[in-house]
């Protein structure tokens, strides 16, 4: 299964390696044959990935055409400056563009289907685990469909907290996460997306729904980051929080509680 998330880094990191080496101009075979392998990367396994998902949009043609460009100086005297400019673009339009919006498409298949199978409303599965975050999510749907409130703080709050607790909550001690041959961390404790990884890598599944599992597995480590970060903004917005936007959020955070609630017993 592709990991989306390496794809910038890799060319951040050889954007990295000609700064070391303190060139003017990209002319070694070796940086050639990264050009080469790069781009074919890019073309066949990536971007057929994106594509399928989003279309051809904009930022998919940019960073086809910068690919490209790439492409082309393979072997060709160019200057370093201008070189490691055309790998920073391709990261960050990938990075900050195309990766989000993909994970938004692919987190609302997941919340579709979740929702349409037999196993339940997320309310009842999240009062198995807590009935006070049961209520706390509750409380959120409750503020977020009533027409007379003034600001939409209150349900993106909630919404956050129940995320946050849901995962500490569910998932295994942290001696368990550190000793996983995956584990990197941050600052020697596991990323939230560590957290929804261990507890899907030990949760009993009965005949899942095949393109859940799919969506899960491709996404799961840059959803479980951007969507409590979108959570985190969606607050730090204060009273002109809209609320279209902490519905959007809501779509998301019931994505995730989707996948890593308890089945009803």
């Amino acid at each position: 299964m592709l990991d989306l998330d390496l794809v910038p880094q890799e060319y951040l990191a050889f954007e990295k390696d000609i700064k070391k080496r303190g060139i003017r101009w990209v002319t070694a075979r070796d940086d050639a044959q990264r050009m080469r392998a790069l781009s074919a990367g890019w073309m066949k396994e990536y971007r057929p990935v994106f594509a399928s998902s989003l279309g051809v949009v904009d930022q998919l043609v940019q960073v086809d055409d910068d690919v490209t460009w790439l492409r082309s100086r393979s072997g060709v005297r160019t200057e370093s400056s201008e070189f490691c400019a055309r790998l920073r673009r391709i990261a960050r339009t990938i990075s900050r563009e195309l990766l989000p919006v993909y994970d938004a498409n692919r987190w609302s298949l997941a919340s579709n289907i979740a929702n349409q199978s037999e196993d339940g409303p997320i309310l009842k599965r999240l009062t198995t685990v807590d009935e006070a975050l049961a209520r706390s999510y509750r409380q959120a749907l409750l503020d977020l469909n009533d027409p007379n409130r003034l600001t939409y703080v209150g349900p993106a709050t909630e919404l956050r907290e129940v995320l946050g607790v849901t995962i500490r909550r569910l998932s295994p001690p942290d001696n368990e996460i550190v000793d996983k041959p995956w584990f990197k961390g941050h600052l020697g404790k596991p990323t939230r997306a560590e957290r929804i990884r261990a507890i899907l890598g030990d949760k009993e599944r009965s005949a899942p729904p095949t393109q859940t599992l799919e969506i899960i597995d491709s996404a799961i480590g840059s959803v479980a980051r951007s969507t409590y970060e979108r959570a985190s903004a969606v607050t730090h917005l204060g009273r002109n929080t809209p609320q279209e936007e902490v519905d959007k959020l809501r779509t998301w955070v019931e994505a995730v509680l989707g996948e890593i609630l308890p089945m009803p017993g």
